[in-house]
């Protein structure tokens, strides 16, 4: 987990950065995999507040880099959670 916390660093210091868009969704989809996995409901809790918390610097970042789409994606929604939610790539087109 090390190479995360250089992730994480470059994410918090360049929060709209295209590479930043893509290593919140990557980590938001792996914490919502394991999430799923989960041995306890706390530890599905606090996973999934996580996986939250990465899936909002995503949709900040790429809202920024996209706006159009951003506008359009807001009004169809997927709450984070569902399975619609986890889209991949789907994301940043």
């Amino acid at each position: 987990y090390s190479a995360w916390a250089s992730c994480e660093d470059f994410a918090r210091a360049h929060p709209l950065h295209g590479l930043t868009g893509r290593w919140k969704r990557c980590i938001t989809v792996r914490t919502e995999s394991e999430a799923e996995d989960a041995e306890s409901e706390e530890e599905r809790a606090e996973l999934l507040a996580e996986a939250i918390a990465h899936r909002a610097s995503m949709e900040r970042c790429f809202g920024a880099i996209f706006p159009e789409k951003a506008a359009s994606r807001a009004e169809s929604a997927v709450p984070a959670g569902t399975d619609g939610s986890r889209g991949g790539d789907r994301q940043a087109s």
